[in-house]
């Protein structure tokens, strides 16, 4: 796993990826600094999830493939009967 910035260049990084940095979600926060392990945190989070996500089309994708394979397994052994 690749090593995540520090200071100014996480929050950057996070900002890119549209990730809060300022606790402006959470009003009531008693104070509008984040930690960088609590943004790094929401970086690894945002990036897993990212993963998941691009693995659920791959998924699909496959699922597609076999029933296609099994229609096409269906017709050939039906035509040569």
């Amino acid at each position: 796993m690749k090593k995540l910035p520090e200071g100014e260049a996480l929050r950057k990084r996070a900002k890119e990826l549209g990730i809060d940095v300022d606790n402006e979600w959470n009003p009531s926060a008693m104070s509008h600094a984040v930690s960088d392990g609590e943004i790094q945190a929401r970086i690894l989070a945002f990036e897993e999830q990212r993963r998941q996500d691009r693995l659920w089309i791959v998924a699909v994708v496959s699922s597609a493939a076999a029933v296609i394979s099994s229609v096409t397994a269906l017709v050939a052994l039906f035509l040569h009967r």
